[in-house]
C-alpha cells in the first residue's frame, strides 16, 4: 500500500520541486526591471517601460508594443502601430487613463492666425 502510494505521489513531488527550481532561477530577466522611471515629469512604470535612453529597460519590463521612448530627456514619446507617434502628457495609473497628443500636432506647435487680405 505505501510503496503503491509512492509511485502515486512521485510525478506530484516531481512537478513541484521542478516549479520551485524554475522559479527561484536567477536568470529571471524581470530581476533587473526597475519599478519606474520619468520622463518629463511623466511616471514610466508598469504596463509602459522605458525603449531608449540611460533609463531604458527591456520589453520583458513591461507589455509588449508599450515601449516609451524619451525624446531630448523631456518628452515622452508612445510610438503605436506603424510609424504612429504621440507625446504622452499624462498617465493615471489608478483610472488607467494615458492621455495622448499626436506628435505632428505636437511638433507644429501652436496654431497661428492669419489675417484675411
Amino acid at each position: 500500500m505505501i510503496h503503491s502510494l509512492f509511485f502515486l505521489l512521485l510525478p506530484v513531488l516531481s512537478f513541484l520541486s521542478l516549479l520551485a527550481i524554475t522559479f527561484s532561477s536567477s536568470d529571471d530577466p524581470s530581476i533587473n526591471c526597475s519599478s519606474s522611471s520619468t520622463c518629463g515629469g511623466i511616471d514610466i512604470s508598469y504596463p509602459f517601460w522605458r525603449s531608449v535612453g540611460p533609463q531604458s529597460s527591456s520589453a520583458y519590463c513591461g507589455y509588449p508594443g508599450f515601449g516609451i521612448t524619451c525624446d531630448k530627456g523631456e518628452h515622452p514619446i508612445l510610438h503605436i502601430g506603424f510609424g504612429h507617434s504621440y507625446k504622452v502628457t499624462d498617465i493615471d495609473y489608478a483610472g488607467r487613463i494615458i492621455n495622448l497628443t499626436d506628435t505632428d500636432v505636437f511638433l507644429a506647435g501652436p496654431p497661428t492666425t492669419r489675417a484675411a487680405a
